[in-house]
């Protein structure tokens, strides 16, 4: 997965929240913001990518 974030150039968003889901010792709901930050940096990615790939 980090190898795919890193190809789509999301490394500097991404890093510090995958980084803290793999070593801190998170709550749940400390976990859950986490993943959710994660979804809508990569959602937000993705909507670029296609608005770039339609012109």
């Amino acid at each position: 997965m980090l190898s795919t974030i890193y190809v789509m150039g999301l490394r500097l968003k991404l890093s510090a929240h995958l980084q803290s889901i793999e070593d801190d010792n998170l709550t749940t709901d400390q976990y859950r913001y986490r993943v959710k930050l994660i979804a809508m940096i990569c959602e937000k990615a993705k909507e670029e990518a296609q608005v770039f790939l339609e012109r």
